[in-house]
């Protein structure tokens, strides 16, 4: 288990610490590899083109897509893992809401003959109170949908 909280100093959240972590993961969850190539030498225009494709909602719990570019940076640091399906880049439209697990990324083990395949699912609450609950009803609905999971992997494969 991982348990991961922003710096509090001074009496004060560091948001300036969050914030940049979001920016440095937002570009790998927005954009396809060719178009990060494309902009390798322009910085600037990566994260405005990057976050030209986020939803963001005021609505706790609901099309944050700051979670969905958290989540990406703490699976790369800390699991090593690969990204497959950023879910921001597959949306069909900027409105629109990423559909199914909130990540899909691959772990490969040490050996590099085996790996796992992990589906990431992630939320900001206002509210500690039910935020757990909600969470894991979230995660129980996507894997007893059956049509829901042969998506995800077709949209994998």
């Amino acid at each position: 288990m991982l348990s991961l909280v922003n710096d509090f100093e001074n009496g004060n959240w560091r948001y300036d610490k969050f914030q940049n972590y979001i920016w440095d993961n937002i570009a790998e969850t927005a954009l396809s590899k060719s178009e990060r190539d494309a902009l390798i030498n322009n910085p600037n225009t990566i994260l405005t083109d990057s976050a030209k494709k986020l939803r963001i909602s005021d609505d706790s719990g609901k099309g944050s897509e700051l979670c969905e570019i958290l989540l990406y940076g703490i699976m790369k640091d800390y699991y090593t893992a690969l990204s497959v399906v950023p879910k921001i880049f597959y949306k069909q439209n900027v409105n629109d809401n990423a559909k199914g697990a909130d990540s899909v990324h691959i772990v490969i083990d040490n050996n590099e003959q085996d790996f796992s395949l992990w589906f990431g699912e992630a939320k900001f609450y206002q509210n500690i109170d039910g935020a757990i609950n909600s969470a894991i009803n979230s995660v129980d609905g996507f894997l007893r949908n059956d049509e829901q999971i042969r998506k995800e992997n077709s949209i994998i494969m």
